[in-house]
């Protein structure tokens, strides 16, 4: 009995430590996003470092990758305001010349 017991002890250690392994790889997957976009990645540095403890690292990691997700659709408005002031000067001089010969 002593032996079935100890065995199953073992599996269920086993199991909550590869659970754990397997939650903390999802924060160290978003700590790891951040810093290879570079775009939060000092405020994040910034954040890290004073944490001594685990779950204070998680929750950085992870405000910071939700702030990421929340500024990738700026990131595209961004590049769609840079594509049409690339174009606006040529479409303001033709306009002006447009109304120049009216």
């Amino acid at each position: 009995l002593e032996r079935a017991e100890d065995h199953w002890d073992f599996i269920s250690s086993t199991l909550k430590q590869a659970f754990l392994v397997i939650y903390d790889l999802i924060f160290i997957l978003m700590g790891a996003v951040v810093f290879v976009t570079l775009w939060r990645a000092p405020a994040l540095w910034a954040d890290l470092k004073p944490c001594s403890k685990a779950q204070q690292r998680r929750e950085a990691a992870a405000v910071h990758f939700f702030g990421l997700l929340l500024d990738l659709p700026f990131f595209v408005f961004f590049a769609v305001l840079i594509g049409t002031l690339y174009r606006a000067l040529s479409v303001v001089l033709r306009l002006f010349e447009m109304f120049k010969r009216h």
